[in-house]
């Protein structure tokens, strides 16, 4: 019988969590196709609103199975797979919320945009220590 060591309890978690993931990514593609087209009977500016949005959230959800994978893996790339995951969210939530600028203010921009700008710097200073 084989005995479990580290590597193999992470191993196993790593192969449960990506799993996890994918189906939550296909279940969001799925989903993202039924209400695509149910928008479309409902207009063409919810048709676009819900494309825009669904279709980010599946790049949100591939940015965060990236990292996972490469953490498992020991690559060392972790960082950066978390940062563009970030950015991600953070740039689909800035479409939410110019769709829907019902509750949209200046401070809510400029907090938004901060973020990105911050995260994208922090981006750039690693990517560039990497290359050299």
């Amino acid at each position: 019988m084989k005995k479990f060591n580290e590597s193999s309890i992470i191993n196993l978690i790593g192969i449960i969590i990506r799993a996890l993931l994918i189906f939550v990514i296909f279940a969001q593609l799925a989903y993202t196709l039924y209400h695509i087209t149910v928008t479309i009977r409902q207009g063409f500016e919810e048709f676009i609103d819900s494309t825009i949005i669904d279709t980010l959230l599946v790049l949100v959800l591939l940015e965060i199975y990236l990292g996972i994978a490469d953490y498992i893996k020991g690559t060392g790339r972790t960082v950066v797979y978390v940062i563009d995951a970030t950015i991600s969210y953070l740039v689909r939530e800035i479409v939410i919320q110019a769709l829907n600028p019902q509750g949209l203010t200046m401070t809510t921009i400029i907090a938004y945009a901060g973020g990105v700008l911050a995260l994208a710097a922090s981006r750039f200073l690693i990517s560039r220590t990497t290359q050299k």
